[in-house]
C-alpha cells in the first residue's frame, strides 16, 4: 500500500472513532463533547478530501476492499448519528410543544409556584 492509501486509510479510522465517540455523547446528551468531536470531524473531512484531491494511486484488491470497508462503515455511523439527533429533535420538540401549551392554559400552578384550586382562574385576587 503506497502513502496516499496509507493516509487515506488512516483519516478513514481516525474518522470513523470520531463518529463512534459521537454517538456516545449523542446516547448520553453531552453537548461540550460533541462540540470538541464537530470541530474534529470537520478537520478530518478537510484532510480526507485534500487526500481525495491528490488523487489515490492504484489501490491493491486488498487495500480496496479495506478503504470500501471502512468508506461503508463511516457511511453507516453516520446516518446512525444523524437518526439520534432527529429523535432527540423530536422529543425536544414535543417537549418544548408540551411546556408552551401548559403555559397558555390555567394550569396546575400560579406565577407565585403555589398550587390553584380548581376553580382558580389566572387572575388571582389579593385580600
Amino acid at each position: 500500500m503506497n502513502e496516499t492509501l496509507r493516509t487515506e486509510r488512516d483519516v478513514l479510522k481516525q474518522l470513523l472513532a470520531t463518529l463512534q465517540a459521537e454517538q456516545e455523547a449523542l446516547v448520553r446528551f453531552s453537548p461540550e463533547r460533541l462540540a470538541e468531536l464537530g470541530q474534529s470531524k470537520l478537520a478530518l473531512l478537510e484532510q480526507l478530501s485534500a487526500v481525495k484531491r491528490n488523487g489515490t494511486d492504484s489501490a491493491t484488491p486488498g487495500s480496496k476492499k479495506e478503504l470500501d470497508w471502512l468508506t461503508n462503515a463511516v457511511r453507516q455511523t453516520h446516518r446512525a448519528n444523524g437518526a439520534l439527533i432527529d429523535t432527540g429533535l423530536r422529543y425536544t420538540r414535543r417537549a418544548l410543544a408540551t411546556l408552551h401549551a401548559g403555559a397558555n392554559s390555567n394550569g396546575i400552578y400560579g406565577p407565585d409556584g403555589q398550587a390553584r384550586s380548581s376553580g382558580e382562574s389566572r387572575a388571582r385576587v389579593s385580600v
